[in-house]
């Protein structure tokens, strides 16, 4: 069972860190809307998830330990959704969530996660 979980494998970043993941030869379990969709690689399986339903979302991120999240687009609902899977992440009992994200477009608009998380960068 893959302890590594990757959003967004349908698109840029998500798509690129799992290819690097897969060439490097390990396992990962692709968290995507739509299953057919995401890439065929070795060592990955695919999930349905959605940010909006946080009970599939738990049962998708089931035995995960890291996740790697890509932020979605910015949108009204944005900030909930993404609290709302961290929320499930935490239940699915996550230990580590790696949240990409992008500049605001409006300055009271931050990350989803805890005030008290604080950001670690391995260089």
């Amino acid at each position: 069972m893959p302890s590594i979980a990757v959003t967004g494998s349908t698109g840029a970043l998500g798509s690129l860190v799992a290819h690097q993941l897969a060439h490097r030869g390990i396992a990962q379990r692709l968290l995507a809307r739509t299953p057919s969709k995401a890439p065929e690689l070795p060592e990955a399986e695919v999930r349905q998830f959605d940010y909006a339903d946080q009970s599939a979302s738990a049962e998708a991120l089931d035995g995960v330990e890291v996740l790697f999240m890509v932020s979605a687009p910015e949108g009204a609902q944005r900030m909930d959704l993404h609290r709302a899977f961290i929320d499930a992440a935490s239940k699915a009992g996550v230990k580590q969530v790696i949240y990409t994200s992008f500049p605001p477009r409006h300055p009271m608009r931050c990350s989803p996660l805890p005030a008290s998380t604080t950001p670690q960068s391995n260089t």
